[in-house]
């Protein structure tokens, strides 16, 4: 064996290593690295029209809480109004009736002071009715 000539076996090691790995690059690591990057990508563009749909759910909730509030809000100020127009209707009524039963109270005054009076003139009249005729019966 000689060292000055160098082994052919080298080098056809050497041009069979370049050619598996011209053959592994062309036909693994390259697409490999293709579809890698692809999935790369879309799971950015995933990630971020995840992003974009978060904020849209945002922005719609809270004009959804800002709807809802306005709403109570009307729906308070309705009840209020409502209430205060229940409360001057029952006054009225409350007055009226008060007013009628005054009336009432003051026609039935009226007509008991009457019936009194006249009950008082009958009871003079008979007095003086019997009191004639008791002295009558003692001058008799």
């Amino acid at each position: 064996m000689s060292l000055d000539l160098p082994n052919s076996t080298f080098f056809i090691q050497l041009a069979l290593f370049l050619f598996t790995l011209y053959i592994l690059n062309r036909f693994i690591f390259n697409p490999l690295i293709l579809v890698i990057e692809e999935r790369r990508k879309r799971g950015q563009e995933t990630s971020s029209e995840a992003i974009k749909i978060t904020e849209k759910t945002q922005t719609l909730l809270a004009e959804y809480e800002n709807k809802r509030a306005g709403y109570r809000e009307q729906r308070h100020q309705k009840l209020e109004e409502l209430k205060t127009k229940l409360y001057e209707a029952q006054s009225k009524q409350v007055e009226a009736a008060r007013a009628e039963i005054s009336r009432n109270f003051k026609k039935e005054k009226d007509s008991l002071a009457q019936s009194i009076q006249t009950a008082k003139t009958a009871l003079e009249n008979e007095t003086i009715s019997i009191v004639k005729t008791v002295t009558e019966k003692f001058i008799t």
